[in-house]
């Protein structure tokens, strides 16, 4: 018997050498669609299937077809769940792919002929005209009859050409502006006029436009630990240290003690990366200079991260991340038509010193149309997308509660935590009057969170050292921004999973995504007689203590950050121990998803499914609750609204507990997710290995041919094992190699070299032997090879200097056919079979390989394991850059 031991180095998994929580299995599935995933919206319209039904609209917002030729805007929607090369197709059937609208409906702009063509690939249900009266809200200048509206060009479109038909047609111009996510205009206008503009073929989507306005020592206790004075966040060395987190807002006075510097003076903006406070101060223009003569935006700073400590101070209150420093951006940006990508990137992405880019973005201001999927939300949800590791958060308004869709714009975000506002002290259990409900206008949960926002006492502009009392739900939003900090130095401090300050544990990425699943995850539910989820409270009244574990905690924490993510038909699941039934189970799940377009109804595009077992074969699914908590084994459809799947069993049983994370519908690339849990739990070790693929011999080779045997082989489990496997061909061939494997790693193992002397066909099987073994399932792999006559000796040493995807041999086929495949150099790869209609019939090969020439073998059968109908299939390669595709024929 050899012995190899193989040793793997991952960037990407390096901060989680520690962490013993990760997919005990991942697998492929056959997503269906659901009948309300065919119902689409814009903005307040009632929703409607296109297919069957016509939206109500007047004569004035509605065109039959476009003129000429038919060339203008599309809408394209998908007959399903959408695929990777579904999309590929599409974009290469003539016309121009612009991204998607929602869940399944797509932009394309093409001509008549073209849109005849899309309507007829297997997988378009039905393709419409992009109608005037979906671009813009019922309600648009309803109140005043006149104002500033934005309006939002294709991006593809020129906007000197769109600014000149604007004027042409009487309206005045204001401004405009253009970013890498927006072309936007703004323009005076009557709402009688709105109807004009809409039937202008460029223009995407009509928003009323309004300027930025403020969202106008008890605190600190309430969010760490819910017991009166008892700040067991600080009490555990948590304060913030070496975070950086931002805030748009009003402006700063850098002079007060909170955030003076003795050393460094701030006299104007700019970069300050020695500065023990501020490290970034920008202003948006046309504003210049430092200081806040309005006084909201220092208070705001003050509750999130003020500390008058080093100038000889002792106020009791400071801010929640008080050791953490701050970047800012004054005065409360006003951009053209609220795509708030500039000022965003001004304070993240355009920094000279990328060391200083902060992790959190806080806004305690409004903006747009509140209750609506607007300008604003999008350009956040882009912004978000793009940086998945700052996390944004707003304050949700302050306009009551005494009607729903009060929400203020930017947070009806998908990606953005909206808090509402509780009283203070001991009084935090009751609702502030003035904080604005929810949901979102496609039934998302909004709020979010609710933090303290009465009575908040902070830092008072123009003081030296004095503070004084604000309220409103602006001071909601920095006492969740310093609470995301704190969630951000337990991982960045190596707290996880030990409890205890580890360096070795450091998380050297920490996604936007863990961060938010954190702070929803530890929700008090327990505001006045509201039922969660809520559209007063979202999950409830953060209590970090309930989610951040240290070490002689009973209530545990698992924490997992998939920062490459799924794609559809894709799922993971991970595997944990419940281990006292009297405390509370609290599950989330939580993705950043990439944004839809303003007045998207539903706005969720990529959708995943969360399924959670009890070891009495119970299950609950994500999201669906009954009185507060997880409704047990539900009848109803997935959730397809929100960007997270949240659990809470309130007495879980003991023993093995399941929680499936299940990609319904990914439009991008893949989609990442995290995992947070916390409750009577520990991490369930799984032994499981087994054989992914047989590399060598291919499925045919010449008599006297001399070959390699080799086979793909993958560690399944959580712990690292040494495996034997063993290779045998025909009747005179066996071999085992002993081999070491860590948790989670995949390899090529090569055995003893072989001849291929006779002629005839012969059985390969390869094996993996581990006597600990979980899950048998996996441990055979069986295929043949067929010794052709003649043909001579295989030159093995020579490697191939191109990716290649071969013919394959033979197509047409009736029981198998072999894939050839050539890789230059060690690459992920990833080779897959697909219908006609593009869903996914079979994954034939995901791993990272070694540079060779290969041949993988499809029997002819799905997932599932059933044999496929006769037909035309497509066999598509991706590794590294390179794409290919082959066509195969499968016979009866």
């Amino acid at each position: 018997m050899k012995k190899a031991v193989f040793v793997v180095f991952l960037l990407a998994a390096a901060s989680f050498a520690a962490n013993p929580f990760r997919p005990a299995r991942s697998g492929r599935f056959a997503p269906q669609a659901d009948f309300d995933d065919f119902q689409v919206g814009f903005w307040d319209s009632p929703r409607f299937d296109p297919l069957g039904e016509t939206a109500p609209l007047p004569a004035a917002l509605r065109i039959d077809e476009y003129e000429g030729d038919g060339t203008g805007y599309y809408l394209v929607q998908f007959g399903g769940p959408v695929y990777t090369l579904q999309v590929q197709q599409l974009a290469r059937a003539g016309g121009e792919f612009l991204g998607f609208h929602s869940r399944h409906l797509a932009f394309v702009r093409m001509d008549r002929a073209v849109a005849g063509e899309v309507a007829a690939l297997p997988f378009v249900r039905w393709v419409g005209v992009y109608q005037p009266g979906y671009k813009f809200w019922s309600q648009t200048l309803a109140e005043a009859g006149f104002g500033r509206v934005a309006v939002a060009l294709f991006y593809t479109e020129d906007i000197e050409a769109a600014k000149a038909e604007l004027e042409a047609m009487g309206l005045a111009v204001v401004r405009s502006g253009v970013s890498e996510a927006m072309k936007v205009i703004e323009v005076d206008c009557s709402r009688e006029q709105l109807a004009a503009i809409a039937r202008l073929g460029w223009v995407s989507s009509i928003e009323e436009w309004h300027p930025g306005e403020p969202e106008n020592d008890k605190c600190q206790w309430v969010v760490q630990d819910w017991t009166v004075n008892q700040r067991n966040v600080w009490n555990k060395g948590i304060f913030g240290m070496d975070e950086i987190l931002g805030f748009t807002d009003t402006g700063l006075d850098v002079d007060h003690w909170a955030f003076h510097d003795p050393i460094v003076a701030i006299t104007d903006t700019g970069e300050f990366p020695t500065h023990r406070k501020v490290v970034v101060y920008k202003h948006y223009p046309p504003a210049g200079g430092v200081g806040d003569q309005n006084g909201h935006g220092t208070h705001v700073g003050g509750t999130m991260a003020g500390n008058d400590s080093v100038n000889g101070g002792s106020s009791a209150y400071d801010g929640h991340s008080k050791q953490a420093r701050i970047v800012h951006l004054s005065p409360i940006p006003q951009p053209p038509g609220d795509d708030f990508t500039v000022p965003l990137n001004m304070i993240t992405n355009d920094l000279r010193n990328p060391e200083l880019r902060p992790h959190t973005i806080g806004n305690s201001w409004w903006t747009g149309t509140k209750g609506q999927y607007s300008n604003a939300a999008a350009t956040f949800d882009r912004f978000s997308w793009k940086n998945k590791d700052i996390q944004t958060i707003k304050s949700c308004g302050n306009q009551g509660h005494s009607a729903q869709y009060q929400v203020t714009e930017p947070g009806n975000a998908k990606s953005i935590i909206a808090a509402a506002s509780v009283q203070n002290g001991t009084n935090a259990t009751a609702l502030s009057d003035f904080s604005s409900s929810g949901p979102a206008p496609d039934g998302r949960v909004k709020p979010d969170i609710a933090a303290p926002g009465e009575d908040i006492m902070s830092v008072e502009a123009g003081t030296q050292n004095s503070y004084v009392s604000m309220g409103g739900t602006s001071m909601a939003s920095p006492a969740t921004n310093g609470c995301v900090g704190l969630c951000r130095s337990y991982l960045r401090k190596g707290y996880y999973p030990s409890g205890t300050a580890t360096p070795a544990d450091t998380w050297g990425y920490v996604s936007s995504a863990i961060l938010r699943a954190m702070i929803l995850v530890s929700a008090d539910p327990n505001v006045e007689s509201y039922v969660v989820p809520s559209d007063h409270i979202g999950w409830g009244r953060i209590d970090l203590d309930s989610v951040l574990f240290f070490a002689s905690d009973t209530r545990r924490l698992l924490a997992y950050d998939d920062t490459t993510g799924l794609e559809t038909g894709d799922y993971s699941e991970f595997a944990f121990d419940v281990f006292d039934s009297t405390m509370s189970l609290r599950v989330a799940v939580v993705w950043t998803d990439t944004a839809a377009a303003s007045g998207a109804n539903p706005a969720l595009i990529n959708n995943l499914n969360c399924q959670l077992t009890a070891p009495n074969a119970d299950f609950y699914k994500g999201d669906l609750y009954d009185s507060g908590r997880s409704r047990l084994n539900p009848s109803g459809a997935f959730d397809n609204k929100n960007p997270l799947e949240m659990f809470r069993v309130n007495q879980p049983d003991s023993g093995r507990w399941l929680l499936r994370v299940a990609a319904q519908n990914v439009v991008t690339a893949r989609q990442p997710y995290a995992v947070v849990i916390t409750g009577p739990v520990q991490a369930a070790g799984l032994h499981d290995v087994g054989v992914r693929s047989i590399i060598a011999p291919p499925d045919s080779v010449d008599s006297g041919t001399v070959v390699t045997p080799r086979a793909l082989v993958k560690n399944y489990g959580t712990y690292d094992e040494t495996l034997s496997v063993r290779m045998y061909i025909g009747p005179g061939y066996a071999d085992t190699v002993e081999v070491t494997l860590a948790a989670g790693m995949t390899d090529t193992v090569a055995f003893e070299t072989s001849s291929a002397d006779s002629v005839g066909t012969f059985s390969i099987s390869c094996v993996t032997v581990l006597a600990t073994d979980e899950l048998a399932g996996n441990d055979t792999l069986s295929d043949t090879v067929v010794v052709w006559p003649g043909g001579g000796i295989q030159e093995q040493g020579k490697l191939p200097t191109v990716f290649a995807l071969d013919r394959a041999r033979p197509t047409p086929f009736r029981d198998r056919t072999a894939i050839r495949f050539s890789i230059p150099r060690t690459t992920q790869t990833n080779l897959t079979i697909y219908s006609v209609s593009g869903a996914l019939v079979k994954t034939v090969c995901n791993s990272s390989l070694l540079p060779a020439h290969y041949s993988l073998v499809w029997d002819g059968r799905d997932e599932r394991g059933a044999t496929v109908s006769r037909g035309v299939y497509y066999c598509r390669m991706a590794a590294g850059e390179f794409r290919a595709i082959n066509k195969l024929v499968k016979l009866d």
